[in-house]
């Protein structure tokens, strides 16, 4: 395993950026109270959001921009992700001191299936293949059957996870993972190849990751650290670059057009990650944007401001013009 830590000597690579600009907004649901995630159905009008002062699961009807149905939960949900294969939602929640659960709801607000999980489950991502949870207090990630949720295996980690993403192509995690629990400073990487188990690379920032992401095609890892954004190439665990900003907090990654969208102070931040310049965008609501989902099919986020959530609409990227005779002007 190599470790590269970023403590000191950190190089600020210069990216370009572009002045603020106004979103457009498609429209906004009011919610009663701040949702803390949110998880996209794609291309289904359909989206979940968590509230843990609530315990509540949001199910949110985008077509008509209306709460669909509120579910209560048992005890504070930690984490969402929905199967991209089902649209079926997952749900990481602390039962007890030494018990978690899992739960599995679909779109229609009924609960399928709960699972009790070790100790107190965190961050969870989940594909038509595997469901992956972080174990914070066992340093473990935990993967499951998605049909029969039955454990098939275990990784051990060297810090306590609590955050992951991970890449389908090449089934590597990166997990945001901290050396205390809890409230402890969470500003590790760790990149984790879920075939073998190994961690492959270890990188350390200074300040504490609040979000992470991945393009799939481009193997770019994109962790948010309130005002660094550091861009890993999860291939070689080398940064690629580190973008300053001010209070960003979730991010989440159109695979179609390779855009990164970070909540943040008053507006988000739009990064494209092949040039890896920036674009400022503001909100009417000068509020911080506190989490956010794209879907790759509209090109739009949904964002959690204060006690609603907006849906944007991203702009379309420029096409890529390589020659400006038309081909049957060519010799």
């Amino acid at each position: 395993m190599k470790i590269l830590s970023l403590i000191f000597g950190i190089l600020l690579l210069c990216v370009g950026t572009t002045s603020a600009q106004d979103s457009t907004i498609l429209g906004s649901i009011p919610v009663d109270k701040e949702i803390d995630a949110i998880a996209l159905a794609p291309n289904t009008g359909k989206a979940y959001g968590i509230s843990s002062e609530e315990k509540t699961l949001y199910i949110f009807d985008l077509k008509n921009y209306t709460i669909k149905k509120k579910v209560k939960l048992s005890k504070k949900p930690n984490a969402i992700a929905v199967n991209p294969s089902n649209n079926l939602a997952f749900i990481t929640l602390k039962k007890s001191d030494n018990k978690g659960g899992l739960y599995v709801i679909d779109s229609e607000g009924t609960i399928l299936k709960t699972v009790d999980i070790p100790q107190d489950p965190q961050g969870i991502a989940v594909n038509g293949i595997q469901i992956v949870i972080a174990l914070e207090k066992d340093k473990k990630l935990l993967i499951l059957s998605p049909d029969t949720y039955a454990v098939t295996n275990t990784i051990n980690l060297t810090h306590r996870p609590r955050f992951i993403s991970f890449d389908t192509d090449s089934n590597k995690a990166v997990v945001v993972a901290g050396k205390a629990q809890g409230e402890g400073k969470q500003n590790i990487i760790l990149i984790v190849d879920l075939n073998t188990g190994n961690v492959l690379y270890e990188i350390e920032l200074e300040k504490e990751i609040k979000s992470v992401a991945i393009d799939t095609e481009k193997d770019i890892a994109v962790a948010v650290s309130g005002t660094e954004i550091t861009l890993i190439d999860i291939n070689t665990g080398i940064v690629l670059s580190t973008i300053k900003t001010d209070n960003a907090e979730g991010v989440d990654i159109n695979q179609s057009t390779h855009a990164a969208i970070i909540a943040k102070e008053k507006g988000f931040l739009l990064i494209d990650l092949n040039t890896q310049t920036t674009t400022e965008y503001t909100l009417p609501k000068k509020d911080e944007a506190e989490t956010v989902a794209v879907d790759r099919f509209k090109n739009t986020a949904l964002i959690a401001v204060e006690e609603q959530i907006i849906e944007i609409q991203l702009p379309n990227p420029r096409p890529e013009i390589t020659n400006l005779v038309p081909r049957s002007a060519r010799s």
